[in-house]
């Protein structure tokens, strides 16, 4: 039994966090604003760039260099919108200037990529800024998953997948801890938790639409096991909370989610987006709610469409998949509404 000094704290971190957050999203115009200018920056920088310089790749590589510092440093010791876009416009210029730099000294995609993806790993240790940290993130994924194609190991794409899932929702069951804390994490959650939101639409969708009716990827069960068995971990996670005890019911609820997630084994954008409609509910996270209902709509009706089947079939199945959802959502109401009377 939890002391009242214990759950009084876990009230403290729970308002705490919920205040951090929406503290975070008071600029959120601001934020994609900043976006949009810093892309048009970086474009119109990149053109000047690699229209004066583009034969030169030392001159390349040491300008990429000295625009990411230069960059970074601006942004940890002066406060202002305009010069925050103009340094993401900078970081995404050297990105580029590194890269074509290195391409040309090396011609090798491996390393480039590597040498990218050190660059974006190392960039959040030496800034919390909103902007620099959710694209740092995607660069990551982005060149983790070049270095996939570029090495024709397409089967690592559901690798990706299962580690993006994992990292998502760890951080949205920690989200309290994370954002109470008095450190590093505590700037820097919010963007990296989008990052991997997006990153994670990203890849689900790239397997929804390379997956179906192609060689490339002949085992989306894959992917297809590995978010099932995430989902069912967050289920646990949720058992434990409401304190169900009882042995039957347990492997009832676990039951019931399985049936119901086994018609869509091999589509894994599917099982991805409830995966973030439950993280997304249960964290009350109202941009991943929205995009995770939008996208479960779209892969749901994808996956409908390219089934090799006949009208009748596909009737068939989606009626045999809503009754089971009618069923568990009896199930589930019925075994959890004893649990809140006792």
């Amino acid at each position: 039994m939890e002391t009242a000094n214990e759950i009084n704290d876990m009230d403290l971190l729970l308002s705490e966090a919920i205040a951090t957050e929406r503290q975070s999203y008071q600029g959120m115009g601001i934020k994609i604003l900043s976006i949009a200018g810093g892309l048009l920056g970086s474009i119109f920088l990149m053109g000047w760039i690699f229209l004066l310089l583009n034969d030169s790749a030392s001159v390349m590589l040491v300008l990429g260099f000295i625009t990411l510092i230069t960059a970074v440093y601006i942004e940890r010791k002066v406060d202002n919108t305009v010069l925050d876009t103009a340094c993401i416009g900078a970081y995404l210029a050297s990105c580029a200037m590194i890269g074509s730099g290195l391409e040309k000294f090396y011609s090798s995609d491996n390393i480039t990529t590597t040498v990218l993806l050190c660059v974006a790993l190392a960039v959040p240790f030496f800034t919390r800024a909103y902007m620099y940290n959710f694209l740092s993130v995607v660069i990551i994924n982005g060149c983790l998953y070049a270095l996939i194609n570029i090495n024709h190991a397409q089967e690592l794409v559901h690798l990706q997948v299962a580690l993006t899932a994992l990292a998502y929702t760890w951080m949205c069951l920690n989200e309290a801890k994370c954002l109470a804390s008095t450190g590093w994490m505590n700037r820097v959650y919010n963007p990296w938790r989008i990052g991997l939101l997006c990153v994670l639409l990203a890849l689900l969708t790239y397997l929804a639409i390379g997956g179906f009716g192609t060689q490339k990827f002949s085992r989306e069960w894959l992917s297809s096991a590995c978010l099932i068995g995430i989902i069912l971990f967050f289920l646990h996670h949720i058992i434990s909370d409401l304190n169900i005890r009882e042995q039957r019911n347990r492997v009832l609820i676990y039951l019931m989610v399985t049936l119901v997630l086994l018609p869509a084994c091999f589509a894994p954008a599917v099982c991805g987006a409830l995966l973030i409609l439950m993280l997304s509910f249960h964290t009350g996270h109202k941009p991943g709610l929205i995009l995770s209902i939008l996208a479960l709509v779209y892969f749901s009706g994808q996956y409908y469409y390219n089934l090799h089947y006949t009208l009748l079939v596909k009737s068939e199945m989606m009626l045999a998949t809503g009754m089971l959802f009618i069923l568990a959502w009896f199930i589930l109401k019925k075994t959890l509404k004893r649990y809140e009377q006792d």
